[in-house]
């Protein structure tokens, strides 16, 4: 029993939903069998730990029937059926949460019962309601298309002239929701076709695009922010696609919902993230700006209030890379209870590794990482990248060749990496290893290693320059 479906659905219920099952099980109105009451009872004194010994077939038959024969065909029948009110009840409690759910149901209901003076007043109530919310998302569309429909079903045997505004209407809101859930995931869809380097063919995606130039749709904000970013990643090299994105975001975020707002945010500092990597270094300063814009709206908390340590780590990375040193002190501090509980600790002692190398207090950052968990494979690269660099100022040169060595190999056997966060880490250990037989004494050309560092796509890039640049000042014969 203990893998059939009615108890794997069973084992997400918390306590107070067992209590209004058990309401729900023993109403007359829902079901009428004491022996599937019966076998309720049994499962929920087995709560929450749900014992093999508790729910064994033959245990629970005993309880059920006694010694009466064949009786298996019988269990599987009242599992069926409690299996069957668990997931009604699962089903009504999304129902009767979903307020726009239950208005449409009920709008649809008065409309079939013909109750014309009842259905109006409530519709106007519904209509009230939406006009009221302030932010737009895919379920603000939903929600007016769908009351736009029953309004017109509800007018179908009315006037033509009333039928033929009502279906009018329609049509546009029709429109507006297809173009508004396009855009969204298909933004989405181009964004991880950059990530996983695949393609996926868009249908009516370019035709929309020329649809919304001279549309009034084009004119909706949740439209015009997904418009653009659409844009963006469809053609990243033309920059002022970016900055049209950020200033849409400045003047409407107020219109669209947090999560919409904050989608969008993260998609512009994945888009600065890129750029920085590849070529301008200015970009680097825009993405310091941007993440100070995003904590000021306040739109990277994730659920409960709290910051991704992805995120925590990453302004952290950026903050230091533009030597904004007192401002990274002051988030570090501030920010670190802001981090899922589970993660503050790790999250906090990588910052303050990575601030400690910064600032060359190099003793620091090997207590801080010696303190950290490796939360998972981001921090874990992140942690072996920075004692890298910190064996190579202290000159622990047997250590910075082990530790070197275990970042390659885990670089070959972790499957979970994406290609570009694999290649960024090689072309470290590449560009490094020819820095460390230069200084041994190698002949290779420092201007030339200099040049191939500036095109490497790597996220040590300055830093494997300060390197070069020191072995310049310190050995000019080997330039």
């Amino acid at each position: 029993m203990l893998e059939s479906k009615l108890i794997i659905i069973f084992k997400t219920l918390n306590s107070k939903e067992i209590n209004k099952f058990e309401a729900y099980v023993q109403s007359p109105f829902f079901n009428k069998s004491e022996k599937v009451v019966q076998l309720f009872d049994i499962i929920k004194a087995s709560y929450p730990h749900f014992k093999k010994e508790q729910l064994d077939k033959q245990v629970v038959i005993q309880k059920l029937y006694g010694d009466k024969p064949n009786t298996e065909a019988s269990l599987r029948a009242l599992m069926s059926q409690l299996t069957k009110l668990l997931e009604d009840f699962i089903a009504q409690l999304y129902f009767t949460s979903d307020k726009k759910a239950y208005e449409r149901t009920l709008l649809l209901a008065l409309k079939d019962r013909l109750l014309k003076g009842l259905f109006e007043k409530r519709f106007n109530k519904a209509v009230k309601d939406l006009e009221k919310k302030t932010s737009q998302d895919i379920d603000y569309f939903y929600q007016d298309l769908s009351l736009s429909e029953i309004y017109t079903q509800h007018i179908i045997s009315s006037d033509n002239r009333a039928f033929k505004n009502g279906l009018k209407e329609l049509m546009e809101k029709i429109d507006t929701f297809y173009v508004a859930m396009k855009l969204k995931y298909a933004s989405t869809l181009l964004n991880l076709q950059k990530v996983l380097n695949e393609r996926s063919e868009l249908y009516f995606f370019e035709e929309i695009l020329q649809f919304l130039e001279n549309s009034p749709i084009g004119n909706v904000a949740f439209i015009q922010l997904y418009h653009q970013a659409c844009l963006l990643l469809k053609e990243p090299k033309n920059e002022q696609h970016y900055h049209k994105l950020k200033a849409l975001l400045e003047d409407h975020s107020s219109k669209v919902h947090p999560r919409e707002v904050r989608g969008l945010y993260v998609l512009l500092a994945n888009y600065c993230t890129q750029k920085a990597r590849m070529e301008a270094e200015k970009y680097t300063y825009e993405l310091f700006e941007l993440y100070k814009i995003m904590l000021q709206k306040k739109v990277l908390h994730i659920t409960q209030n709290y910051i991704s340590p992805h995120v925590y780590k990453n302004i952290v990375t950026v903050s230091l890379r533009v030597k904004e040193y007192d401002w990274v002190k002051t988030f570090i501090e501030d920010h670190k209870t802001q981090v899922l509980p589970q993660h503050q600790e790790d999250v906090y002692n990588y910052a303050l590794a990575n601030l400690s190398f910064s600032l060359e207090k190099y003793v620091d950052t090997k207590m801080y990482l010696q303190k950290m968990n490796l939360i998972d494979p981001f921090y874990f690269l992140g942690h072996k990248v920075t004692l890298i660099k910190t064996h190579y100022e202290l000159e622990e040169k047997d250590t910075l060749h082990s530790t070197i060595e275990s970042l390659r190999v885990y670089l070959s056997r972790d499957t979970t990496l994406s290609e570009a966060n694999r290649q960024a880490r090689q072309n470290f250990i590449n560009l490094l290893k020819k820095i460390i037989r230069i200084k041994a004494g190698g002949k290779k050309s420092l201007d030339v290693l200099r040049q191939e560092i500036k095109t490497a796509i790597t996220g040590e890039r300055l830093w494997l320059l300060e390197k070069v640049d020191e072995l310049k000042k310190n050995k000019p014969t080997t330039s």
